[in-house]
């Protein structure tokens, strides 16, 4: 029940003297040419200098760049009608848009923030549903007004939940 690569720090981009690289980190799959891994330095391209903008855990976060792009992956080991909650990080890149996003679960919307401004730096989020199979596809999906909209995930994880409750009849 976990996510392989959660906080995307499996490669090393650095090596190649990169500080952002165009593409899925180990364990993930996505849009093609709208998913960049990032690290965490001075001047990178999403967020600048700002020392809000690094990695919300590590030294990696990834950035989902354009409209209806996404981040997934499949989780295993789920128990059928057990409440999970995915917990993740996420923050605008330039805070200049407004951005949104969803999550969907197996291509059901469970969680969802339309058009709004990210917090400058990270904000903690839960989504939560109940597993119908043992594995469940996770993705995050971006709900950007634009292109160059980017929205940055980071530190996810996935456990046992309980629902919040609902509104007061």
């Amino acid at each position: 029940r976990t996510f392989v690569n959660h906080n995307f720090e499996m490669e090393n981009i650095r090596v190649a003297g990169h500080k952002n690289m165009q593409m899925s980190p180990f364990g993930w799959s996505g849009s093609n040419n709208a998913i960049f891994l990032v690290y965490n330095d001075d001047g990178n391209s999403f967020g600048g200098s700002n020392e809000e903008m690094r990695s919300g855990e590590g030294n990696y976060f990834v950035a989902i760049r354009g409209i209806n792009k996404h981040l997934q992956q499949t989780v295993e080991g789920l128990t059928i009608g057990t409440v999970y909650g995915v917990t993740f990080l996420a923050s605008s890149g330039s805070g200049e848009h407004a951005n949104g996003l969803w999550v969907r679960v197996d291509n059901q919307v469970v969680w969802h923030k339309p058009e709004f401004q990210f917090p400058v730096g990270w904000t903690t989020y839960t989504a939560f549903f109940t597993a119908a199979d043992t594995s469940a596809v996770i993705r995050f999906q971006s709900d950007t007004c634009c292109d160059e909209s980017t929205v940055l995930i980071d530190d996810v994880s996935v456990a046992v939940g309980e629902l919040p409750p609902g509104p007061e009849p």
